[in-house]
């Protein structure tokens, strides 16, 4: 997968752009995403949970108990998250037009799995730490899109995903259909 995202740097570069391996500050972006999701979840799920417990998807009573246990401490600790995240992306910007990673950690993986347990040697503890990448970009509330980026030695599509400041949503689809354009990749289909 980290080889097919680094060849995005000729793709981009050969088309023009300056690319370099700046990266705002997202280490707030975990907090949002986690306190937001969890209390979604107790928002959207609690009744559910409480009533049919046994019928429900582990996870999904995971998330919900997540969002029940939070406590107004760990509210305002996201808010302020929040605010944190939404400035360093604002100043990250100010200076570049598109931030460009990885759509998922690992490549795709047995549907039978509810998730990967390891992604480069690292233990993944629960099932959002695989997709990682996209839950910290949904954290900042930037427009992002995923696109075909290559191939593993296998076979397997990997996806890069472009990320846009907040309002760009135009200029991040017209450099979305350009790398598509640029690589053909997104005529490729994987066998199965």
């Amino acid at each position: 997968v980290d080889a097919v995202i680094r060849a995005t740097v000729g793709v981009f570069s050969g088309a023009g752009a300056h690319v370099d391996d700046v990266i705002p500050d997202l280490r707030d972006a975990d907090e949002v995403f986690r306190v937001t999701r969890a209390y979604d979840f107790a928002a959207d799920y609690r009744t559910l949970v409480r009533e049919h417990r046994d019928e429900i998807k582990d996870a999904v009573v995971w998330n919900t108990e997540l969002g029940l246990a939070l406590t107004v401490d760990d509210l305002l600790s996201a808010d302020e998250a929040r605010c944190r995240l939404a400035s360093a992306v604002e100043s990250y910007f100010t200076t570049h037009d598109l931030l460009v990673l990885t759509s998922a950690q690992v490549a795709p993986f047995d549907a039978r799995l509810e998730f990967p347990r390891e992604a480069g040697g690292v233990r993944l503890e629960n099932y959002l730490e695989w997709m990682r990448a996209s839950t910290i970009i949904s954290a900042t509330g930037c427009p992002a899109v995923s696109v075909p980026a290559g191939f593993t030695p296998d076979g397997l599509p990997v996806g890069v995903q472009l990320v846009a400041a907040p309002g760009r949503d135009v200029d991040l689809l017209l450099a979305a259909q350009a790398f598509e354009e640029l690589t053909g990749h997104h005529r490729r289909r994987p066998v199965l």
